[in-house]
């Protein structure tokens, strides 16, 4: 039985080679299914792990092509994500430096006491060196696990 939830916040959903969105984080993508591999190895006991994105789809430039948003343009997007109306987090994981950046001007606005832990994208992690990539895992793992005991 699973009484927590941690929320795993990507960016924004990205284009796929045939037009279609597909989420970052989603288990088909790459940074997914190395993220899935990375949760299969945690003994997720009482917890369960949902995956979201701050904006629902890309974001693009002035030239048309997609590009990844800044923290202005995420946070009035994450003002209004489902995130706050969930009462059973127990913690929330956020991929990106720009949204790193949203949730501290957010957290000034609406202190929140669900823990709440940043890291780089997963892609990120996939275009390190094998021993940064355990590292990243190390981490993940840590705040999991954190997330276990409290």
């Amino acid at each position: 039985m699973t009484d927590k939830t941690i929320l795993f916040l990507g960016l924004c959903a990205k284009k796929n080679a045939k037009g279609g969105l597909h989420a970052p984080l989603a288990p088909t993508s790459r940074s997914g299914r190395f993220l899935t591999s990375l949760l299969a190895d945690l003994p997720l006991n009482r917890i369960s792990i949902t995956r979201d994105n701050i904006i629902p789809g890309p974001v693009e430039g002035p030239d048309g092509d997609e590009r990844n948003p800044t923290w202005a343009e995420l946070l009035p997007w994450l003002r209004k994500h489902r995130l706050w109306q969930n009462s059973s987090l127990a913690a929330v994981v956020v991929f990106g430096g720009e949204a790193k950046r949203a949730f501290e001007v957010l957290q000034a606005e609406r202190p929140t006491r669900t823990p709440i832990y940043f890291f780089q994208h997963p892609s990120y992690a996939l275009r390190q060196p094998a021993s940064r990539r355990d590292a990243y895992a190390r981490e993940l793992s840590l705040a999991v696990a954190m997330t276990e005991i409290a």
